[in-house]
């Protein structure tokens, strides 16, 4: 049966249940591994998490919903048996203090944790986030960018918090520096050799402001992409007059060189003394996010001549505008860059560690710099730990203007052009008679604010034509300080973060030791806007997490049938969902 016919047959009146053929198998059952059976005792006597058992035979089941483990079950409960705890914190100066009570990124009851076996980054920059970057030390993250502070003077977060370290580096100058006058001749590296590359390098002084000893990680952030063969053919110093061999020769001359610019920098900030390192704006899946890593020819000659000279891996992995489709699109793409690390031996593959934000910052006008949903938050990082990454890193240093005095506790300054999304129902006068009242979550674009008057638009996602904005579309009256108090502020979504980093250390030894099991494809789930199904076996016991994004816009939840599940024949097992993550614990026997 093809997955169209399956869907139509699991079709229910008040839901829709979404089923389709594994793309792989469980491990073969066995008894649960102590560690995880640790994870479900607790479970079960902190939170009264059940571990629901089905008979390993064919039958049709719905998982009770309320045996989920929710968001809604952690605030006042303790998150682990060795709670971390700050220090004595000092007082600090005004524009790095909150100057809200509470702060908007703070989930009240919300108890503290660490985890054991993922590795989070806060990489928060800016004014008004030092008390932010402490609440995340002691809730789900050990790698805290110090943001303009010596990391030797903070001395009140827990033990094994380290301090990563970034810096850019521009291709151009790099090759520039090595004596190379035309920047794109990257073929004329090779002829230098690596060793001049890294030597040369060093000579130029290139991480001269750096200290190495003050860090104990670093990503040098060389953004400069790679053409595809298309592009490079197309530049004047490509052979066109010369043979088909001789062509495939410069081509895989010049490739050769990318990679040395990009790695040679890594090896020679090694010889300097800096450790743990990484490219930002590399990933393995430059080219083909959907691709073959087989058949890719960028990964098979560039990806692969990189990757050893690094000590992890990340890639930009940002929401870029409100979509139900966000945190579908987030998983696909660290599921194909791991896709391509794991096509190596296990003794050559590298943690990967993707970026994410809690705004949209690649420079979509219509909705550059709004803030996420609270429930996509949650929904990112608690299943991207379904993924077997090596961590979460939050990076955002983009604020309206560059102005770096921002409160990310506060809604945006209103001035023309902001994007900005209702943290409530609100209702306002359209101009020229009538109104319209706002959700959450709705997005406005202010066009002008005159005095105490300002005038927006409703910025309409679905629009593919002008996203609601311009002269044909309705403008909408408010005066700013009656406007404001409903408008989300940047950091409330983070709430939703941290809610979906606690659930997801509750099980993380079997998420980290665990097997993923492919009950469905993740593209076809990104593609056809499905509901989210993850899912991770240890023995005989399934870690499986639910989420359906189409509910925070409006629309009905939808379940999730498994067929076969476990791999027994005719086993079928619906998994309720909603808007929130559900992380359900199965058994089969």
């Amino acid at each position: 049966m093809n997955w169209t016919s399956r869907l139509l047959l699991t079709v229910l009146v008040s839901c829709f249940v979404v089923g389709c053929k594994p793309t792989a198998r469980a491990e073969t059952p066995g008894e649960i591994p102590v560690q995880a059976l640790a994870e479900v005792e607790r479970l079960q006597r902190v939170f009264g998490v059940p571990l629901t058992t089905y008979p390993a035979q064919a039958g049709e089941f719905t998982v009770p919903a309320a045996s989920a483990l929710t968001a809604a079950k952690l605030p006042g409960k303790p998150l682990q048996d060795d709670p971390p705890q700050l220090g004595q914190v000092p007082v600090y100066p005004e524009q790095q203090q909150d100057l809200v009570d509470p702060p908007t990124y703070q989930v009240p009851g919300l108890g503290t944790f660490r985890f054991r076996y993922f590795n989070n980054e806060m990489a928060f920059g800016r004014d008004h986030t030092w008390p932010m970057n402490d609440y995340s030390s002691v809730h789900g993250f050990n790698l805290i960018a110090p943001n303009e502070r010596d990391p030797q003077t903070i001395t009140w977060m827990p033990p094994g918090t380290r301090f990563p370290r970034g810096f850019g580096i521009g291709r151009a100058g790099m090759v520039k520096s090595l004596g190379i006058e035309d920047p794109e001749r990257l073929d004329l590296l090779v002829d230098l050799g690596e060793e001049a590359v890294i030597e040369g390098l060093i000579k130029a002084g290139t991480f001269k402001n750096h200290d190495p000893e003050k860090y104990d990680e670093w990503y040098l952030d060389m953004e400069e992409g790679c053409p595809n063969r298309g592009t490079l053919r197309a530049k004047a110093f490509f052979p066109k007059e010369g043979t088909p061999e001789e062509q495939a020769a410069f081509e895989k001359k010049w490739y050769t060189g990318l990679a040395m610019i990009l790695y040679c920098p890594i090896e020679a900030a090694r010889r300097l003394g800096f450790k743990d390192l990484c490219i930002y704006g590399w990933n393995p899946d430059w080219w083909e996010a959907d691709g073959d890593p087989e058949q890719d020819y960028y990964w098979q000659n560039i990806g692969k001549l990189i990757l050893p000279h690094l000590d992890w891996v990340c890639c930009c992995n940002y929401y870029t505008r409100p979509s139900i489709a966000n945190v579908a699109a987030r998983l696909c793409d660290t599921d194909s860059n791991l896709r391509y690390l794991n096509t190596l031996p296990p003794e050559q593959r590298k943690p990967l560690r993707p970026f994410f934000s809690n705004q949209f910052i690649h420079y979509v006008p219509w909705c550059y710099l709004a803030p996420a949903t609270n429930e996509e938050m949650q929904a990112t990082t608690a299943l991207q730990a379904f993924t077997q990454y090596d961590g979460y890193l939050l990076w955002c240093n983009a604020v309206l203007a560059n102005d770096q005095s921002c409160n990310d506790n506060l809604p945006p300054p209103l001035t023309k052009d902001v994007k900005v999304r209702f943290r409530e129902t609100y209702t306002a006068e359209q101009e020229g008679g009538g109104a319209r009242e706002f959700r959450r979550y709705d997005l406005i674009s202010v066009l002008s604010v005159e005095g105490p008057q300002v005038r927006f638009q409703f910025v309409d996602a679905d629009n593919q034509k002008d996203h609601g904005l311009g002269a044909d579309y309705p403008v909408y009256l408010a005066t700013a300080e009656d406007l404001t108090p409903h408008l989300l502020s940047p950091f409330e979504c983070l709430q939703g973060m941290y809610e979906g980093l606690a659930m997801a250390k509750q099980v993380e030894w079997t998420l980290r030791h665990g097997t993923i099991v492919w009950d469905f494809d993740s593209q076809e789930v990104h593609r056809k806007l499905l509901p989210i199904e993850r899912h991770l076996q240890a023995g005989n016991l399934h870690v499986v997490a639910t989420y359906d994004p189409q509910v925070v816009y409006g629309k009905p939840a939808r379940d999730v049938l498994v067929r076969d599940f476990a791999g027994v024949e005719g086993l079928n097992l619906t998994f309720p969902t909603d808007s929130q993550v559900r992380i359900y614990l199965v058994k089969v026997q």
